[in-house]
């Protein structure tokens, strides 16, 4: 059976996870941990360290819901960096969030250790 969490519904600000209303935007972990009020360091710019338990938790795919028109950037040297400091590859999957959501669903319903982190708004 799969631990992962399901995410119901995301609109602009809001996605339900596990038929949970949240409203802050949230990492999800391998485990199935919710972390949320995740925030960037550098506001709509998405870096290393901004990650860092996801990278401690060792997925093999990243989900990264980069907001609802796409206006969460990810620093150019993201996917070198984790290629220098992961110990197995990890595949990054960057989409807004509206299909970032979708495609996290799918994800799911596979063998792969899987975490995802969602921006909610922009």
């Amino acid at each position: 059976m799969n631990s992962m969490p399901s995410i119901d519904y995301y609109r602009f600000g809001k996605i339900i996870v596990n038929s949970e209303s949240i409203t802050s935007d949230l990492m999800i972990l391998p485990n199935g941990h919710i972390l949320k009020n995740w925030r960037r360091k550098k506001g709509h710019f998405l870096a290393y360290d901004d990650i860092q338990p996801i990278i401690d938790a060792t997925p093999e795919v990243l989900i990264v819901g980069t907001g609802a028109f796409g206006l969460m950037k990810t620093d150019p040297n993201l996917i070198e960096t984790l290629k220098a400091v992961t110990k197995n590859p990890l595949k990054l999957i960057q989409l807004r969030t509206g299909k970032a959501k979708e495609k996290y669903q799918k994800e799911i319903q596979g063998n792969k250790k899987i975490a995802a982190c969602f921006h909610l708004t922009c």
